[in-house]
Formats: structure tokens, sequence, C-alpha cells
């Protein structure tokens, strides 16, 4: 984790969003105490780890920013490298909107 600024959040950790149960219950407790009000936060993610549905919800707590990893442009190294995502995904509205 690292303080941006004062109300600034940035978590640094690219599975963070893999855990469904937790970072729901997380942005819960943020809202829950009308955290997003006072703190705006950021983090990393892996781009098969997301859903439009945790994007919503990660906004409404306070997300103003996800940064996605992304090991290469070429599908053919995608493939060589065994990740299971396309250059398609990359580039579907799922995620860049």
């Amino acid at each position: 984790m690292a303080v941006v600024g004062e109300g600034e959040l940035t978590i640094l950790d690219d599975e963070l969003l893999v855990n469904q149960k937790f970072i729901t219950e997380f942005c819960e407790a943020l809202i829950k105490n009308n955290l997003p009000e006072k703190i705006k936060w950021s983090c990393h993610a892996r781009v098969d780890s997301v859903t439009s549905e945790l994007i919503k919800k990660i906004k409404q707590a306070g997300c103003i920013l996800v940064r996605f990893g992304i090991e290469s442009g070429s599908e053919r190294c995608l493939n060589f490298l065994l990740l299971y995502y396309s250059i398609t995904l990359l580039l579907s509205s799922r995620y860049t909107k």
C-alpha cells in the first residue's frame, strides 16, 4: 500500500481483485462507513480477474483507477507464456470504459 496524498491510496497488489469475496467485503465496508467520500483509491489487477459487476462495486467504493498488467501485445507471446486471455479481450469495451 502507498499513500499518494491526503485522501488518496494506492493498493500495490496484483491479486487484490482475484478474491471476489474479500474485495466485495472490503468495498462494502468502505461504503458502509462513508469512506468513498473521504478516500479515493487505486489498485493493480490481472486483466482476467475482473467482471463488470466488480468494476461497478469498486468504483462505488471510491476506486478511481485500475492498472492492468499486460505482458505482451502479441497473441503469439501470450500463448507462449500460457496466459489465458487474448488481445481481443484486452481491447474489448469490457475493460476500457
